[in-house]
């Protein structure tokens, strides 16, 4: 496009080869160019303005009217005058017979040119041209002509050969230039990877014999080390024979040591057995008191803030309530106060509404806190004079149901269960003493007995590892006595 706009009225040449076709539609540009010079839809507004300014002074100078038509007459006279086109195309196969039929003014419009075969000087002048800067790289110094004549007379034979083959067979084989020059440049390539593929190789053989003659030395040298340790390789043979001998016996030893290990090790066995099916006995014992625990628990969880509220708005409170505030202050540890006994001038009464008010009460959700930390970790520590006080001042009265309880207060019924449910485990837990105090018994002989166990294990494994270090295999014994044989 640049090219052909140009407006300078300077001749130039415009070199156009089949090989730069990317579609056929730049042949329709070409074609439009030979028949009339224009392409059509290449000027843009500011290209017509810049044709106008250039040819208005053509017109004037030949009295034509300068009119847009005639202006852009004298720009495409000024194109055909100034602008030469070369097309270079190879006359292979049926692409360039189609694109002569489709664009006539390739005929009609241009001076065709046939180049021929080259001849004879021409191919030995190009070969030479090709091939002279790579003389040193390729290692053809001198073999410069014979080679350049060997091309010649192969391209030539062809060049006959395809024309023998074309009255026999009727079909054609071209034989071009490019060929010859295709000949050249495959002959460079080849060789070049040929003479590297060969360097390499040679480099190969090389590293190898170096590796050969280092392999021979280091041999011829520690022929003459044998030969020199040959005393001390025979020193050292007896002293293998007499270790061998110690080796056997300590090897009776630790065998000795070994079953004695086994024997224990079986008889920890059959303890551990025992201890963990005297474990599952006492967990399976105290497993129903612990679901009642846990289900008494998820149920004070349900009592709310209004519920314990309301407990302790009591000024007076019922009996049942009373009482089980006072039940859980056993369990719980917190101590009553004194109040002068009214039924009997002079004497005191345990009073342990008041603590309740005020260290149960007096935080519902500390209280629902503690009662579930209680359950969770101090359940196992409950002393048995808390237990006996429980007996005595909650639960020696039989007619003290939930029920009952249920009807006087809703959270007092809660706390009820509570109390109950730690009872009934601390019963169980203790049933259970004796099975459990049995269990850490076992436990603490099992351990010294593993213990002692592991002491044995660890002596044997030392012995065999310095019995496995020491001792040779047969094929090292071998290999020892071959100095002496060689």
């Amino acid at each position: 496009g640049d090219v052909y706009k140009r407006q300078d009225n300077k001749s130039v040449t415009f070199l156009f080869v089949d090989t730069q076709i990317i579609n056929e539609q730049m042949l329709e540009d070409i074609n439009n160019i030979l028949n009339t010079g224009d392409v059509t839809g290449i000027y843009k507004n500011e290209d017509y303005d810049q044709i106008y300014t250039t040819c208005r002074a053509d017109c004037l100078r030949k009295n034509i009217q300068p009119n847009k038509m005639n202006m852009f007459s004298a720009y495409l006279q000024r194109i055909r005058r100034n602008i030469h086109v070369v097309i270079a195309m190879s006359p292979l196969g049926e692409v360039f017979q189609t694109r002569l039929r489709m664009f006539p003014s390739l005929v009609n419009c241009c001076t065709i040119d046939w180049f021929t075969e080259w001849p004879e000087e021409a191919l030995v002048g190009v070969g030479k041209g090709q091939l002279i800067n790579y003389e040193s790289e390729l290692g053809i110094e001198g073999q410069l002509d014979s080679l350049v004549d060997m091309f010649k007379a192969i391209h030539k034979n062809v060049e006959k050969q395809s024309i023998k083959y074309q009255q026999e067979l009727r079909r054609y084989n071209y034989v071009t230039p490019t060929s010859y020059l295709e000949l050249l440049s495959t002959y460079k390539q080849v060789l070049g990877e040929k003479k590297k593929e060969m360097k390499r190789l040679i480099s190969r053989l090389k590293n190898g014999l170096d590796k050969l003659k280092e392999a021979n030395e280091a041999v011829e040298e520690m022929q003459i080390t044998l030969t020199k340790m040959q005393p001390e390789l025979e020193k050292a043979q007896i002293e293998t024979d007499q270790m061998m001998e110690k080796l056997l016996v300590d090897r009776q030893e630790a065998d000795k040591v070994f079953a004695v290990v086994s024997k224990e090790e079986a008889e920890a066995s059959i303890q551990a057995a025992e201890a963990r099916e005297l474990q599952q006995v006492a967990e399976a014992a105290v497993e129903e008191a612990n679901q009642i625990l846990a289900k008494t628990t998820e149920q004070v969880k349900e009592l709310k803030k209004d519920h314990l509220v309301e407990l302790r708005g009591f000024q007076k409170p019922p009996e049942p309530v009373k009482v089980v505030l006072m039940g859980t202050c056993i369990v719980l540890g917190i101590n009553p106060v004194l109040k002068p006994n009214p039924e009997k001038i002079g004497s005191k009464i345990e009073d342990y509404f008041e603590p309740s008010k005020q260290e149960l009460l007096a935080s519902p959700g500390d209280l629902l806190q503690r009662l579930m930390s209680f359950a969770e970790t101090e359940k196992n520590n409950i002393a048995p004079s808390t237990i006996a006080k429980l007996e005595q001042k909650v639960l020696s009265d039989t007619s003290l149901t939930f029920e009952r309880v249920k009807q006087s207060n809703f959270a007092a019924s809660f706390l009820f269960q509570w109390i109950k449910a730690m009872y009934d485990y601390y019963k169980v837990y203790e049933q259970t003493k004796p099975q459990r105090n049995k269990l850490i018994e076992m436990n603490r002989v099992l351990a010294d007995k593993m213990l002692e166990l592991q002491t044995k294990k660890d002596a044997l494994d030392k012995t065999n590892s310095c019995l496995l270090y020491t001792s040779p295999s047969p094929r090292d014994r071998q290999k020892s006595r071959m100095p002496s044989s060689a």
